[in-house]
C-alpha cells in the first residue's frame, strides 16, 4: 500500500485528538494495521515572533506581528477545535507546525503584499 495522503493523514489527528502531533507514516494495508503502525512526531511550538521571523526568512519580510495577529483572529486560530495552538502555562500562546503552515500558505497567496 502506497503511503497515505495529506488528508488521511489529517483524518488520523483529528480522530486521535493529535493536535500536538502529526502521523508521519502509516504503512499496512487496513486501517487496523495502520492505526497499529502509525509513526507519530510531536510538532514544534513556536511563539508569534518566532512565526513572523519564520515567515521573513523564508522571502517574505514585509510579514508582521500586525499581520500575523490579524490572520489569526481573522481565522479564529486560538480556538482549541481548530488544533492550530495552545496557552503554556496559563501565560503564553503557542503555535504548532499546522499553524505555521496556514501562515506560510497565506504568504504565499499574498507573495506581492508581503514580499
Amino acid at each position: 500500500m502506497s503511503s497515505p495522503k495529506a488528508i488521511e493523514k489529517r483524518i488520523f489527528e483529528d480522530l486521535l485528538g493529535m493536535a500536538s502531533c502529526y502521523v508521519l507514516d502509516c504503512s499496512n494495508s487496513t486501517v487496523a494495521d495502520s492505526f497499529r503502525y502509525a509513526v507519530i512526531k510531536e510538532t514544534g511550538k513556536y511563539l508569534p515572533k518566532q512565526v513572523v521571523d519564520l515567515m521573513k526568512a523564508e522571502g517574505y519580510p514585509r510579514f508582521s506581528i500586525h499581520y500575523h495577529t490579524q490572520l489569526w483572529q481573522s481565522q479564529d486560530a486560538r480556538n482549541p477545535a481548530n488544533g492550530y495552538g495552545t496557552l503554556v502555562a496559563g501565560k503564553a500562546w503557542h503555535w504548532y507546525e499546522r499553524w505555521v503552515d496556514v501562515v506560510r500558505e497565506h504568504c504565499r497567496d499574498n507573495e506581492e503584499k508581503y514580499s
